[in-house]
């Protein structure tokens, strides 16, 4: 340093002096506004996966609503004794205000294009009224095996949503025994009737094409794309996901979807980077659903 002249060491403590410190500042500046800018990225993407869940959640209550509403205002003790199919066969009495109640649930199956179909049956019954294949034994209508994991003990207590891939057969292939081997992927609404409303016990079931919630959560979105938001049941399974192929997966075996089920708070964000790529998930528990996830790729601007 004493090498060095005067004026030379003169400047160089000037620039030490004066740079360190704007170097040190531009860095916390710097950190600050990324900091700032995730912040405002993940609150924009809340309020975006709000609103669709919100959007999403009126329009499944609309289409419960109407089963609410028919269960609440259908006369069900018009059919007390006609549980079984051979009290309706023969009887034109007995056939005729059956079909009566399944010309309602083929006005519920009109009233919006995402209804795929609904039926009825009573307890321990031996037939099904439906709104696709009219009046049929149980035998000649698709297996409701599907129906023993829907939770014991909820007559009246709002129904219940669950996701399922519903066969596509004929009546005439079911009559034959047969299996087409192509499914339409679902989500139905099952509502127990309660005992406080009629003393003839039945389920309705209300099935929704799984495409149309799709299309509210995720409109603008192709079926093989892996970014937008899933859709989960209390369960962690999956009622929607933009990927088609996960339909009814277990979500706790998806990315960060286990992490996410866990944690507590009615909602949340995380940035996560998977290779070169970082993403931001943000979560939003629902009403009806136990919760949507949104996830999208960030490149500096919001997902």
């Amino acid at each position: 340093m004493k090498s060095l002249p005067f004026a030379v060491q003169l400047s160089l403590i000037v620039f030490l002096i004066l740079i360190i410190p704007f170097i040190v500042l531009m860095s916390y500046i710097g950190s600050s506004t990324l900091r700032y800018s995730e912040e405002e990225i993940a609150r924009n993407s809340l309020e975006h996966i709000e609103l669709d869940c919100r959007f999403t959640e009126s329009f499944m209550n609309n289409i419960s609503g109407q089963v609410h509403r028919f269960a609440v205002y259908h006369d069900f003790y018009l059919y007390e004794g006609l549980q079984k199919y051979s009290a309706i066969q023969g009887n034109v009495d007995n056939g005729l205000r059956i079909q009566r109640l399944q010309r309602e649930l083929v006005s519920i199956a009109r009233t919006d294009d995402a209804i795929l179909s609904v039926f009825f049956f009573f307890d321990d019954g031996d037939y099904i009224i439906s709104s696709d294949r009219g009046i049929v034994e149980l035998a000649d209508y698709p297996s409701l095996s599907w129906m023993r994991t829907i939770p014991a003990g909820r007559e009246g207590l709002g129904g219940f949503w669950t996701p399922r891939e519903l066969q596509s057969s004929t009546v005439s292939e079911t009559l034959r025994g047969q299996d087409s081997g192509y499914f339409t992927r679902v989500v139905s609404y099952v509502y127990q009737l309660s005992k406080l409303i009629t003393g003839v016990m039945g389920t309705v079931v209300i099935n929704v094409r799984e495409s149309s919630i799709a299309n509210h959560l995720n409109p603008r979105n192709d079926r093989d794309n892996t970014l937008g938001i899933i859709l989960l049941q209390s369960d962690g399974r999956v009622i929607s996901h933009p990927l088609e192929s996960n339909f009814m997966v277990q979500g706790r075996n998806l990315p960060h979807i286990a992490e996410i089920l866990d944690s507590k708070g009615n909602s949340g964000y995380k940035f996560l980077r998977e290779g070169s790529e970082q993403y931001l998930y943000t979560w939003l528990k629902g009403r009806i659903f136990r919760m949507g996830v949104r996830f999208g790729a960030v490149h500096g601007r919001s997902v």
